[in-house]
């Protein structure tokens, strides 16, 4: 079951119902992971997103995750360090939105469908998410399974279900469905950028 709710608050708050407030120290990435990644980087589909030296942008967190969170794709801040959500929204993800949800890069992965920039920081196409699908399913796996995904935004919850949603009009409904292969409780909220505003 995929549960989704749009608004941290109420995200935090069940994140922390689940009983996901938790103290394991941080490992190293699984080996596995680095395989993932090096399947990506070989994969000739994305050789125009590597054209003009542009980074490969990994995930990071724990080795054996409880909750996966899932962006859309690197943005400029993210490329040029090479780290998921260095940017603005993102640091807004990081040191807000997590410790209120009682999170850390001890206890969750954080990653992003795309591994690298789309040129011009468009949104990625169909073409480039379904792509990306697989591997996002097979890192999924590689940390531990993660019973809670957090989808950021409508892009990543297409990635994770295959299905494309109005995220206003969906907003605290409930989704029953397959996610990356298997079941499990995940949730759906606007990116950090509507939040930080107060636009929600």
């Amino acid at each position: 079951v995929l549960s989704f709710v749009l608004g941290w608050h109420r995200a935090s708050t069940k994140l922390k119902t689940w009983g996901y407030r938790m103290s394991r120290l941080p490992t190293e990435p699984d080996t596995d992971v680095e395989l993932v990644y090096e399947s990506i980087k070989r994969d000739i589909f994305w050789r125009n997103l590597r054209a003009n030296h542009n980074p490969f942008v990994a995930g990071e967190g724990a080795a054996t995750a409880r909750v996966m969170i899932v962006g859309e794709a690197p943005g400029a801040q993210e490329a040029a360090r090479g780290r998921p959500f260095v940017g603005s929204s993102g640091l807004v993800l990081r040191h807000t939105l997590m410790d209120a949800a009682g999170l850390s890069l001890h206890n969750t992965w954080i990653t992003n469908v795309l591994k690298y920039r789309p040129p011009s920081n468009r949104t990625p196409n169909d073409g480039e998410i379904a792509h990306a699908r697989k591997a996002l399913a097979a890192e999924w796996i590689a940390v531990g399974k993660p019973r809670v995904i957090v989808a950021v935004g409508g892009t990543a919850f297409f990635a994770l279900l295959g299905k494309r949603i109005s995220i206003l009009r969906e907003a605290g409904r409930p989704y029953t469905g397959q996610s990356l292969g298997g079941p499990g409780p995940g949730i759906e909220f606007h990116h950090s950028n509507d939040i930080g505003s107060g636009s929600m």
